[in-house]
């Protein structure tokens, strides 16, 4: 069975990478490019296996609506992507329960190792 995975990320052309790439992967992949997509797709309830989040989006930061999220109950293994990482928004990242913290660029092989970590894992990468 194929995991559903959400990338929420203003930039397109990172969405449309990472949906060519994770879905040879086996993810069903969908994308989001500002916060407020990303609500409403969340909303839609189709059910969300993983989470990837950019914290700067045009509508909001990446971490409000990852609490936002997390005020709805969705407990879904969130990996953080973003090319602003510091260590306050590691620090919240991980009290929000966030399993990885990747800044861009990345290697894709290093998002992967992150989305297959046993979920109670946090993997912060440099």
């Amino acid at each position: 069975m194929r995991k559903n995975l959400l990338v929420i990320d203003d930039e397109k052309e990172i969405c449309w990478l990472l949906q060519q790439i994770l879905s040879q992967e086996g993810y069903q992949v969908s994308a989001a490019h500002s916060g407020k997509e990303g609500l409403a797709y969340i909303g839609r309830g189709e059910g969300i296996d993983v989470l990837i989040l950019d914290l700067h989006l045009p509508d909001m930061n990446g971490l409000d609506l990852l609490e936002q999220i997390r005020a709805a109950g969705l407990q879904t293994p969130v990996v953080v992507i973003t090319a602003f990482g510091d260590e306050e928004s590691r620090e919240r990242a991980a009290g929000l329960g966030v399993k990885g913290f990747l800044d861009k660029p990345f290697e894709i092989s290093t998002l992967v190792a992150a989305l297959l970590a046993p979920s109670g894992r946090r993997k912060t990468i440099n």
